[in-house]
């Protein structure tokens, strides 16, 4: 243990029992945790992987106190804490506090000098509020709105080119991040062996990359239908731009709503099925908007049931995605197959996320000063902590990323290909 600390700290036999407590608790990584007065002490053994840097007394009672997912967030957006170091390290040891396997709560209430500290409170203004029935139309317009409708330079500064905000796919290990890209839109546009002159949607289009992709390559009709005015503007300037506006269109509204613009004979979800609260309304909707023998590639985030998401309120819920649901593949694939799916092929992407979103989180800490230009120096760290925490995620198996290939059967014709080779050789 090191202490570098006033003669006023030093001699407070609190602090000095708090340092002695916390220093002999084991964590999954060492790190060395530095108080806003110079105090220094390591917990865990080893080597420290980074430093965690505590600036005010509200930061130390969010790790040590009852430390939960959003306290522990808001903490790090808003200054009271810092991390010195690779940000993704600090994960393993967050689990650990908010777990509470160790009982720092315990520990700590012999420090009785924190609570002399009363909270900093009138900060949040980047906090979602939200209001009414979570499936509501117009709340789930706002959830949409409050994450993508920042400004599009922003998205710019870190994600590819064309914009695609969803898991790449490497098809070579050293693959850029746009090469990754453009191979998963094709990926897609593989599965669902597009064909000319096809009816082709996708749900929750983003900034357009897949419609552009599917009409440009493979010669569909393309429509795109997003609850982003931002996303919608910038696509039909793409669509423009790139000489697509006779086979592909962009239009603002609910997906749900799109059963007016059907049928179609192929249909894809990419991202959009963590924002649907019913997975069974989700799927007999897609369902009815097919025609038979129509094919739904449906590609979302998913959790393990082994390491289920805690409860409660989330860092990610109230800061970055407001009213997102994620499930299993098997209650995913049980809700398609309850509106009548033929389930053909469902595929794990998960190290493919997790190197996604690891690219995303160091363009994104490169373009740090651009950043909190277009926007501000909290949603800079908003950013900064959802990526490096989800990288996280992906790595440890809490999170998944399914592509999951969907047939509306039709008996009189006939079976689908027996093996992978039309989706995997272009």
């Amino acid at each position: 243990m090191h202490a570098s600390v006033t003669e006023s700290d030093a001699v407070d036999p609190k602090l000095e029992r708090l340092a002695g407590q916390l220093s002999s608790t084991p964590l999954p990584a060492s790190v060395t945790l530095r108080l806003w007065n110079g105090f220094e002490l390591k917990l865990g053994g080893g080597n420290p992987v980074c430093t965690l840097q505590v600036n005010t007394p509200k930061g130390l009672r969010a790790i040590l106190l009852h430390p939960t997912s959003l306290r522990l967030g808001e903490a790090y957006i808003y200054g009271d804490c810092d991390v010195i170091g690779n940000l993704r390290d600090i994960f393993p040891v967050a689990d650990e506090l908010i777990e509470g396997k160790n009982s720092f709560s315990d520990k700590v209430r012999a420090a009785g000098f924190l609570l002399r500290h009363s909270f900093q409170t009138g900060r949040k203004k980047h906090v979602a509020k939200l209001r009414g029935d979570r499936a509501s139309r117009s709340r789930t317009r706002k959830a949409i709105s409050y994450h993508y409708d920042l400004p599009v330079e922003f998205w710019l500064l870190w994600l590819d080119r064309q914009l695609v905000y969803s898991c790449a796919y490497f098809e070579k290990a050293n693959a850029t991040l746009e090469e990754a890209q453009v191979a998963k839109l094709d990926l897609i546009c593989r599965k669902l062996r597009l064909r000319p002159g096809e009816r082709f949607l996708d749900m929750g289009c983003g900034w357009g990359a897949l419609i552009c992709h599917a009409a440009q390559y493979y010669g569909v009709k393309a429509l795109g239908v997003t609850l982003s005015a931002r996303q919608a503007e910038h696509a039909a300037e793409r669509i423009q731009q790139l000489g697509l506006s006779e086979n592909c269109k962009v239009e603002v509204r609910n997906f749900f709503d799109a059963e007016e613009l059907g049928p179609f004979d192929k249909i894809a979800s990419v991202g959009a099925v963590e924002h649907v609260q019913s997975l069974d309304q989700y799927f007999h909707y897609v369902y009815r908007l097919l025609e038979p023998e129509g094919w739904f590639l449906n590609h979302g985030i998913t959790t393990s049931p082994t390491q289920p998401l805690r409860e409660g309120d989330s860092f990610l819920d109230r800061y970055v995605f407001p009213d997102y649901h994620l499930a299993s593949i098997g209650e995913t694939v049980r809700a398609a197959e309850r509106a009548g799916f033929d389930v053909r092929d469902v595929e794990n992407l998960r190290e493919h996320y997790a190197h996604t979103v690891e690219l995303w989180h160091e363009r994104l800490l490169h373009a740090q000063p651009e950043v909190e230009q277009v926007t501000d120096a909290v949603r800079y760290r908003i950013f900064d902590l959802y990526l490096a925490g989800t990288a996280y995620e992906f790595r440890v198996g809490r999170l998944h990323l399914h592509q999951t290939l969907l047939l509306k059967t039709k008996p009189s014709e006939p079976m689908a290909p027996q093996t992978r080779h039309e989706w995997y050789n272009k």
